[in-house]
């Protein structure tokens, strides 16, 4: 799917679900501290986990148990070889650094199964879907090789929401995010698939 469809899409269900959005007036604002897991194909590019991400999140009310929303974050990995490395065209001997740069885009859909107000604790899914801005890198002394894609993307995300105040409350998630084969992978493979896990600490704003 093109990333041009993708934005459409994400651009659809926020206008179609706007009136819907004015009338309940409940919303959710958040930013998040990422780290993020390296698994598959980034995996085998970068294995070290990253502790530098951050996200911001919106969630507006459609009904009782569902919202719907937007996220954007931006998520680094890097590492520093040393020795012979091999790929699947050929092999590096020397110190080498290697990143990957993930932005993702996305457009969400929330279920809380408990609804109440009084609750303090409360749990949520969440499907995400839209698209990621992935750049890959290579630094060989003072050359550099990259390979800059768009991807379509999914992210399933399991979490808890702790209200600590009137209109504050703190977030614990998981999230599996997987950026479908876009481009050409810069090691040479012959699919470009990117995908991580996340666990994410938040904090945010609620207006009910």
């Amino acid at each position: 799917m093109k990333i041009k469809s993708v934005l459409i899409i994400i651009i659809t269900i926020l206008v179609s679900s706007s009136s819907f959005a004015q009338q309940k007036g409940k919303y959710l604002a958040s930013i998040y501290y990422n780290m993020s897991f390296p698994v598959g194909r980034t995996s085998d590019f970068i294995k070290n986990p990253s502790f530098a991400g951050v996200s911001f999140d919106g969630k507006q009310f459609i009904s009782n148990k569902t919202a719907i929303g937007l996220l954007f974050g931006w998520n680094v990995f890097n590492k520093q070889n040393d020795g012979l490395q091999t790929f699947p065209n050929g092999a590096i001997y020397g110190s080498t650094a290697s990143y990957v740069n993930a932005l993702p885009f996305l457009a969400s859909a929330t279920y809380f199964p408990n609804t109440s107000r009084n609750a303090k604790t409360k749990f949520y899914m969440t499907g995400y879907v839209g698209a990621y801005d992935i750049l890959t890198q290579l630094e060989l002394g003072v050359s550099t090789l990259e390979s800059n894609n768009w991807h379509f993307g999914l992210a399933p995300e399991v979490g808890v929401y702790y209200q600590a105040g009137r209109t504050t409350n703190l977030t614990l998630s998981v999230r599996y995010n997987y950026a479908f084969s876009s481009g050409e992978a810069l090691n040479g493979d012959d699919s470009n698939e990117q995908s991580w896990i996340n666990v994410n600490l938040g904090i945010g704003y609620n207006s009910w």
